[in-house]
C-alpha cells in the first residue's frame, strides 16, 4: 500500500530503525519466513548483486514515541485538528476574516482555540517525553555479544548512528554503539582501550562455558541493546534482563538448563525452567560458537507467548576427531517455546546463557504484545456525539431562521434602514446575497452553542474520578501492596451502567490456593474434611467432618489426625521432607493400607507416583542451611499442590536433571529417565510423562480431566470405574476441583515406532501442534485407571457477600468456568449466585440437536415459547410455581448454542434467568459468550478474571477487570481496571461506578444548558434588531463565557457531587438500578435542559429590556441606560448568574465547597468588568460604574434569577414529593 502524502509528510524526521524494512515480518502473515545462518554463508538466492543479504532486519531499538522534535509541531496539530470540534472553530476563525461576515474579534476567537490546543499539546508532550525517557533506558541497556566472528545475516555497515550517538560513543570509558574492530592477525578487539573495557575484557576472559578458560583471542564486546542485530551470539549473566528473543545454545548447567522469571511478560513470580538445544548444550567453549555450522528456520515473528514452531540444523560430525575434510552430518531437532528465552524475562539461578538473537525489537514477542490497546468510549460519550450533532443542527436552524428573515427585511421599505442608512438598496435581487452572508454571520454569533470546553471538561473530570478510585483504601489489600489501578480513565461512568458480569470463578471467586484434601485409590476415598471455620471457634473440641464414604470419627480435630498419621508415616520410614506447615490431606488409614503390603498398597504406590512424576513442577531449596526444605514452584497451583500431597505422604519429588526425575518413595531413592512430555492444553485436557523406570520398563502416566481420561481407559475395569466415578461426583458436589490418573505399561517395540513418528511431528513446522496431538493419541490408550484427586480452592472473603449486593443491584452475573458441572453447581451455591428455591435449568447436549431440543423444552416448561416471550411470570413451571431460574451449560452444549441458528433461542432462556453457568468453557468460548450478549442484547458487559485464560474475554468486554492473583498479571496487562480481590468489584461499581456516572452526566446536562441560554440570548435580540446579526454582548465576554466565568462551577459538581454517600450506596444496592435504565443521561432530559435554557434566555433579555425602557434615565455621560452595551452587559451578568446558580440548584451534596465556588465564579465576571472596562480600547469603557451604581440593576437582577429558577424549582418539588425516584426516598430517609 502507497502511503498518503500526509503519511508521507508526517513521518519524515521520524527515528526510524536502521535497515528497517517497508514493511516486517511482524506485519506480514504468519509463515516460516526466517532462516538464520550460523558459520554458514548465505545461499546466492538470498544475496544481491554485491554480495549482501536480500533481507533485512530490525535491530534492537525499541520506539514507541509518537513525535520527534521535528514531527511534534505539525502531526499534534494535524491529530488535534481530526476532532470536528477544532475544526469548527478553526472554521469560525476563518470566517470573522472575511469583511463581509466579520463579527467579533478573530484574534479573540484565535485566542480561545489556542488555548485549548496548547494545553493538550502539552499533555501530549509530557507524555511522550516520558515514553522517549523509558525508550532510552531500555536501548541504551548494554549486553555481551561475540567477537572475531562473522554474522553472515546482517550488514553491519548499514547500522547508522546519529549525531548526539557518535559524540556520546567517541566519550572515554562510554559502551561503544557497536565495537570498532582492530582486524589484526592475532586479535580482534575493542577498539576502545579505555581501564573499563580492560576489567570488562578481562573478566569476560575469566568467563568459562564449563569451566575451563576462554582463549585470550576470541573476546566478548560490550554493546547496547538497540545495536544488537539478528543472528548475534549473546551472552547473558545471573540476574540479567534478556536482550531479545533468544535460542538458547548453551548454559552454565552442565544439563543445559536455565532459569527464568516472566514477571515482566505475563507478571509471574515463579520461575520457569528452559532447556538448551540438545545438540549444543555440551558446547564448552567460545570455539565451538565460531566453528559449529547451524541453520535454524522458524516462525515469522507473532504475538503468541506460550508457542514457538522452528527447527534447527546442526553439522555436525559423528566422531570429533574426525578429519576436517570428513563430510558433516546434518542433524534437524525442533525448537519449542522451552528452547527460547523471550525478550523482557530476567535470567536467574544460572550463571550465564549463550544465545542466538532470533528476533529483535519491535519484532520480539513482548513489543508485538503490547500494541495499542484498542480506544474505548464509554456509552455516555456515543450518546453525547448525538447530542452535540443536534446542537449543529440548533445551529443550523438559527442561522437559516436570520438569513431568511434577514433577506426578506432587506426587500422592505419603509424600515429603519431606509431612513438611517446612506445609499441603502432595497433592490430584491440583492436578498439572496444578504440572507446568505447573514447565514456564515450567524456561525460566528451562534458559535457557543457548540461547547469548545466540553471535550477537554469531561477529560479532566475523568482523569480526578480516576484518580479517586485509585485512592479509595477500602480497595487496597494490603498483603499484595495493590489499591484499584485504573488504566482506562475515559470509561468510569460505564462501570455505573453494567448489566451483565461475565467472570471467571478461579482465581477471581476462589483464592486459587489449592489445597489437596481428597483422593480415591481402586475404590477407597482417603482424606478427612475439616471445617477451618468450626476449628476455630472450637479450637478444643473441633470436630471432624467426613465424607459420607468415610466411617464418622467425631473426636480428633486436624492436628489430632496428623498427629497420628505422622506416627504412623515415621513407624515406616523417615520422611526429612515431610513440611509440617504444608500438611492439607490427613488420614490416619492411608499408611496402615501401606503397611500390610497387599494390593491396596501398590495401588497408593502408583497413586503417588504418578503425581510425583507427572508434572512440570520446579523444585527450589531456598535455604541452604536446611537442604530438605523444598518449595515447588509451578505454572498451576493445582501441580504444586498434587506434587506437595505426595511429599507429605512419602513420595518426594527431589528435582530434575536434564532427562533424569530424581525422587525419594518411602525413605528409598528413586529414578525415572524422562523420555518424553506431552504437554496440557485446552483441547487435550491432560497431561502426560513417558519415563523409564530403573528396571528398564517403559511406563506413560497420565493425568486429566474425568471425562478425557475415562475414555481412554482399557476394557475391563467396570466396578473400579463406577466406583470412582461416584467419587468424583461427590468430590465435585463438596465443591472440589478433580482430576482422573492412571498408567500404561508400553512395550519397547511400540515406543520405538511411536518415538520416530512424535520426532517426525516435533520437527514439523506448518501444524506441529496438530501433529503432534495425533502422534499423542496414538500412545494415550488402554490405560489402567488409578484414582482421582479432589483439590480443595476456596472462596475469596466477602464473595458471597458480593455477590448478593450485585444481584440486588439489577446485574446479570455469569459465571465461566472450565470446571466440571457438580464443582460449578456447588461453588454457585457457596457464592450465593445460586441458591435454594432456585430451579437449574442444565444443558447438556452433544449435538445442535439435542440442545436446540433441550433449549426449546426449558422454554416451553417454563411458560415461554420460541421468537417472543409470553404474558406469564418467568420461571413459572408447570404446576404454577413462580421460582427462580437458573441456567447450567457445559462447554460441549455452549459450542451448539452459540452457532448463528441457536444462539437467539439461547438468548431467550438466558434471559429468564437470574445467574447463569457455563462449566468447562474454553478461552475462545469466554470471549464468544461475551461477544454474543453484547451484540444481540446490546447490553453493557463487564468481564472480569485473573488469568492468561481470561485476556480474551476481558478484551471483548467492554470494561476489563483484571484481578492481581496467583496467575500472574496478563489479565491485569489487558484490563481496563485492575483490583487485588472480587469483593472489590462491589465498590467499584456501586460507589465509584454509580458516582461517576451520576457526576458526568449532570455535567453534560448543564453545559449544554448554559450553552443554549447564552446563544438564545443572542438570538432574542436579533428580533429587536432586525436580524442584522448585532451583538447584543461584547465578544470579549463571549470569548470567556464558556472558559473563565461559568466553567469551574460545573466541573466541581462533576468531581464531587453525589446523591448519597458511598456507605449508603453500599447498603442500598438497587439504587444502582438508575444507571442500568439511563434515568440520568437519555434524550428526554436532553431535551429538558435545552427547552430550560431556551426559557431561561428569554427571561434573561425580556425583563431587562423592558423594565430599562419603562424606567430610562440618563447618566453623567448624557447617555441614557438603555444605551446596546449597558443592557447588552447587563443581560450578560443575568445569563452568567443564572446558569451558575442552576449549578446550584442541580446540586445534590451542598458543602462549603459549592457556594463558595458558585460565589467565586460569578464574582470573576465582576473582576473582569473592572479591568477590562478601565481600557479606553474598550467598547465598555467606564461601564461597569454605570450599571453597578444604579438601583434597577439589582432589581433586575433579582426578578431575573427568580423567574429563571422558579420552573426549575417546582419541577424538582413536584418530581421529589410525588414522583419520588428511588434516590431521593433514600436521601430523605438518611436525612430524616
Amino acid at each position: 500500500m502507497v502511503p498518503g502524502i500526509w503519511d508521507r509528510i508526517l513521518s519524515w524526521g521520524r527515528r526510524k530503525p536502521a535497515d528497517s524494512p517497508e514493511k516486517t515480518e511482524a506485519q506480514a502473515s504468519l509463515g516460516y519466513e526466517r532462516r538464520l545462518f550460523v558459520n554458514l554463508p548465505l545461499p546466492t538466492s538470498d544475496l544481491d548483486d554485491h554480495g549482501n543479504p536480500l533481507r533485512t532486519y530490525v535491530p534492537n531499538e525499541v520506539i514507541t514515541t509518537k513525535y520527534t522534535l521535528l514531527t511534534f509541531l505539525p502531526k499534534n496539530l494535524f491529530e488535534q485538528f481530526r476532532r470536528v470540534a477544532n475544526q469548527y472553530f478553526l472554521f469560525l476563525i476563518i470566517l470573522q476574516l472575511i469583511p463581509a461576515v466579520a463579527e467579533g474579534s478573530a484574534g479573540l476567537s484565535a485566542l480561545a482555540l489556542c488555548f485549548i490546543i496548547f494545553v493538550t499539546s502539552l499533555k501530549d508532550g509530557y507524555e511522550d517525553y516520558k515514553r522517549y525517557q523509558s525508550d532510552a533506558e531500555v536501548n541504551n541497556a548494554e549486553t555481551l555479544i561475540l567477537r572475531r566472528w562473522t554474522n553472515f545475516n546482517t550488514r553491519r555497515s548499514t547500522l547508522k548512528l546519529n549525531f548526539l550517538q557518535r559524540v556520546q560513543s567517541s566519550l572515554p570509558g562510554a559502551p561503544q554503539p557497536y565495537p570498532v574492530l582492530n582486524r589484526s592477525k592475532s586479535t580482534l578487539r575493542p577498539a576502545d582501550d579505555s581501564p573499563g573495557s580492560s576489567q570488562v575484557a578481562a573478566s569476560h576472559e575469566k568467563l568459562a562455558m564449563g569451566g575451563g578458560e576462554m582463549d585470550h583471542s576470541s573476546q566478548w564486546s560490550k554493546i547496547l541493546w538497540r545495536s544488537l542485530q539478528v543472528g548475534d551470539f549473546v551472552l547473558v549473566r545471573n540476574d540479567q534482563h534478556i536482550p531479545a528473543d533468544l535460542l538458547i545454545l548453551s548454559t552454565s548447567d552442565e544439563d543445559g538448563l536455565c532459569f527464568i522469571e516472566t514477571k515482566n511478560l505475563d507478571g509471574e513470580t515463579n520461575l520457569k525452567l528452559r532447556q538448551a538445544m540438545g545438540s549444543t548444550s555440551s558446547w564448552q567453549s567460545v570455539d565451538d560458537l565460531r566453528s559449529t555450522e547451524i541453520s535454524v528456520d522458524c516462525e515469522a515473528p507473532n504475538t503468541n507467548l506460550y508457542s514457538f514452531k522452528g527447527s534447527m540444523t546442526n553439522n555436525h560430525r559423528v566422531d570429533p576427531n574426525q578429519s576436517p575434510e570428513f563430510p558433516k552430518v546434518p542433524r534437524a531437532e525442533p525448537i519449542t517455546i522451552d528452547n527460547i528465552l523471550l525478550r523482557g524475562c530476567i535470567l536467574r539461578n544460572t550463571d550465564y546463557v549463550v544465545g542466538l538473537a532470533l528476533f529483535t525489537g519491535p519484532e520480539s514477542k513482548i513489543v508485538l504484545n503490547s500494541g495499542v490497546t484498542p480506544n474505548k468510549r464509554s456509552r455516555i460519550e456515543k450518546i453525547m456525539n448525538t447530542q452535540v450533532a443536534l446542537n449543529f443542527v440548533l445551529l443550523f436552524i438559527l442561522c437559516l431562521l436570520c438569513a431568511i428573515s434577514s433577506g426578506f427585511l432587506y426587500t422592505q421599505t419603509e424600515t429603519s434602514q431606509t431612513l438611517f442608512e446612506t445609499n441603502f438598496d432595497t433592490d430584491p435581487d440583492n436578498a439572496a446575497f444578504v440572507g446568505f452572508l447573514t447565514f456564515w454571520s450567524g456561525l460566528i454569533l451562534f458559535q457557543n452553542i457548540v461547547p469548545i470546553s466540553l471535550y477537554i471538561s469531561i477529560e479532566l473530570v475523568k482523569t480526578i474520578q480516576a484518580y479517586f478510585i485509585y485512592c479509595d483504601l477500602d480497595m487496597y489489600f494490603p498483603p499484595l501492596d495493590r489499591p484499584c489501578m485504573p488504566k482506562t480513565w475515559n470509561i468510569s461512568d460505564d462501570l455505573g451502567q453494567v448489566q451483565y458480569i461475565f467472570s471467571d470463578k478461579t482465581g477471581t471467586l476462589t483464592q486459587n490456593v489449592m489445597e489437596f484434601r481428597q483422593c480415591s485409590i481402586r475404590g477407597t476415598v482417603y482424606g478427612e474434611l475439616f471445617d477451618p471455620e468450626a476449628a476455630d471457634e472450637n479450637e478444643d473440641d473441633g470436630q471432624a467432618q467426613t465424607s459420607e464414604m468415610l466411617p464418622l470419627n467425631p473426636s480428633p480435630t486436624f492436628d489430632q489426625t496428623k498427629s497420628l498419621m505422622l506416627h504412623d508415616m515415621q513407624a515406616m520410614f523417615d520422611n526429612p521432607y515431610f513440611d509440617h506447615d504444608d500438611v492439607t490431606f490427613v488420614d490416619v488409614k492411608l499408611f496402615r493400607h501401606l503397611a500390610a503390603d497387599g494390593g491396596q498398597a501398590r495401588a497408593v504406590v502408583e497413586f503417588f507416583t504418578i503425581l510425583a512424576v507427572c508434572h512440570s513442577v520446579l523444585a527450589e531449596r531456598p535455604d541452604p542451611d536446611n537442604p530438605n526444605k523444598i518449595i515447588y514452584k509451578a505454572q498451576s497451583p493445582d501441580e504444586a499442590a498434587l506434587v506437595s500431597a505426595a511429599r507429605n505422604s512419602g513420595f518426594t519429588f527431589l528435582g530434575r536433571e536434564q532427562d533424569t526425575i530424581r525422587c525419594e518413595f518411602l525413605g528409598r531413592p528413586q529414578q525415572f529417565k524422562l523420555l518424553n512430555v506431552l504437554e496440557f492444553n485446552s483441547t487435550r485436557k491432560r497431561m502426560s510423562v513417558i519415563v523409564q523406570r530403573s528396571d528398564g520398563r517403559i511406563v506413560l502416566f497420565s493425568k486429566g480431566a474425568d471425562s478425557i481420561i475415562f475414555q481412554r481407559l482399557r476394557a475391563g475395569q467396570v466396578e473400579v470405574k463406577e466406583t470412582t466415578l461416584e467419587h468424583l461426583k461427590y468430590f465435585a458436589t463438596t465443591g472440589l476441583r478433580t482430576l482422573c490418573l492412571g498408567y500404561r505399561i508400553i512395550p519397547d517395540e511400540e515406543y520405538d515406532a511411536w518415538a520416530h513418528d512424535y520426532m517426525e511431528a516435533c520437527n514439523l513446522l506448518d501444524g506441529r501442534e496438530e501433529a503432534i496431538d495425533d502422534v499423542s493419541e496414538k500412545i494415550e490408550h488402554s490405560l489402567t485407571l488409578v484414582g482421582g484427586t479432589a483439590i480443595e480452592d476456596r472462596l475469596q472473603d466477602g464473595v458471597p457477600e458480593a455477590i448478593a449486593q450485585l444481584a440486588c443491584a439489577g446485574l446479570k452475573i455469569w459465571v465461566l468456568t472450565g470446571d466440571k458441572t457438580e464443582t460449578a453447581i456447588n461453588i454457585g451455591f457457596s457464592c450465593n449466585l445460586l441458591h435454594e428455591g432456585m430451579q437449574l435449568i442444565v444443558v447438556t447436549g452433544t449435538d445442535t440437536t439435542s440442545t436446540q431440543t433441550q433449549l426449546q423444552e426449558a422454554l416451553d416448561k417454563f411458560g415461554f415459547e420460541q421468537g417472543r416471550i409470553l404474558e406469564e411470570e418467568p420461571g413459572l413451571d408447570a404446576e404454577g410455581n413462580n421460582k427462580p431460574l437458573a441456567l447450567i451449560i457445559d462447554g460441549e452444549s455452549l459450542k451448539y448454542a452459540l452457532e448463528p441458528a441457536l444462539e437467539k433461542l439461547f438468548l431467550q432462556v438466558a434471559q429468564m434467568c437470574e445467574a447463569v453457568v457455563c462449566c468447562r468453557v474454553s478461552p475462545l468460548q469466554k470471549a464468544l459468550v461475551v461477544r454474543c450478549v453484547k451484540q444481540n442484547l446490546k447490553v453493557l458487559c463487564l468481564a472480569i478474571g485473573d488469568g492468561a485464560n481470561d485476556v480474551s474475554m476481558i478484551q471483548e468486554a467492554d470494561i476489563g477487570v483484571g484481578i492481581a492473583g496467583e496467575e500472574g498479571l496478563q489479565a491485569v496487562l489487558a484490563s481496563d481496571y485492575s483490583i487485588a480481590q472480587f469483593r472489590y468489584l462491589q465498590k467499584l461499581l456501586l460507589v465509584h461506578g454509580r458516582w461517576s456516572y451520576i457526576r458526568v452526566a449532570n455535567m453534560i446536562m448543564i453545559f449544554f444548558y448554559k450553552n443554549i441560554i447564552w446563544t438564545f440570548a443572542l438570538f432574542w435580540f436579533q428580533l429587536w434588531c432586525g436580524f442584522s446579526l448585532t451583538f447584543l454582548f461584547d465578544y470579549a465576554l463571549m470569548m470567556f463565557y464558556n472558559l473563565a466565568f461559568t466553567s469551574i462551577p460545573v466541573l466541581v459538581l462533576g468531581v464531587l457531587d453525589q446523591d448519597v454517600a458511598a456507605d449508603v450506596s453500599m447498603a442500598v444496592p438497587q439504587l444502582y438500578m438508575g444507571g442500568i435504565k439511563g434515568t440520568e443521561f437519555n434524550m428526554r432530559r436532553f431535551w429538558m435542559h435545552i427547552f430550560d435554557g431556551i426559557y431561561q434566555s428569554l427571561v434573561c433579555v425580556l425583563i431587562p429590556f423592558y423594565v430599562y425602557n419603562l424606567t430610562a434615565s440618563a447618566h453623567s455621560s448624557g447617555l441614557d441606560d438603555t444605551e446596546l452595551n449597558e443592557v447588552g452587559t447587563i443581560i450578560s451578568i443575568g445569563v452568567v448568574c443564572a446558569a451558575n446558580l442552576y449549578v446550584a440548584l442541580n446540586t445534590m451534596n451542598w458543602t462549603w465547597i459549592i457556594p463558595v465556588v458558585v460565589t467565586l465564579s460569578t464574582l470573576s465576571l465582576s473582576l473582569f468588568l473592572g479591568i477590562y472596562c478601565q481600557l479606553d480600547v474598550s467598547a465598555l469603557y467606564h461601564m461597569d460604574v454605570q450599571i453597578y451604581t444604579q438601583g434597577n440593576f439589582y432589581f433586575v437582577l433579582a426578578i431575573v434569577l427568580i423567574l429563571c429558577m422558579l420552573p426549575r424549582f417546582f419541577i424538582k418539588f413536584i418530581s421529589q414529593t410525588f414522583f419520588p425516584s428511588d434516590a431521593d426516598i433514600v436521601r430523605e430517609v438518611v436525612h430524616l
